[in-house]
């Protein structure tokens, strides 16, 4: 398995929050449903940080069969769609995003 992960380095304020996660976890989440040959989608929010640790406040992590699988979905039109429903979420989060790509070994049945 090949994924891919988005870490949402930062924070929302309060007031914002409800219409943020609600924004995530619906419209931006829907269309990254629609990337070709996803295997895999899930959105993950922080509860607790070790000591040190980043402000990671929430991941997207999206999963595909192999590394030509996730190209060819960051190149399709559906990538397009996730912009636009990103943007509207997007002014509430005060932070950076960064992107890491995993090859990934499941280790349970």
């Amino acid at each position: 398995m090949y994924c891919r992960s988005a870490f949402f380095i930062g924070s929302v304020a309060p007031e914002n929050m409800e219409t943020f996660r609600s924004q995530m976890e619906g419209s931006v989440a829907d269309a990254m449903k629609q990337f070709p040959a996803i295997k895999g989608l899930q959105v993950k929010w922080a509860r607790e940080f070790e000591e040190g640790a980043p402000a990671i406040l929430l991941t997207l992590e999206h999963c595909y069969d192999s590394k030509a699988d996730l190209e060819r979905a960051l190149a399709s039109d559906a990538r397009a769609r996730v912009w636009d429903a990103l943007s509207v979420v997007m002014p509430y989060f005060q932070g950076e995003v960064s992107h890491v790509n995993s090859d990934v070994l499941d280790c349970l049945p």
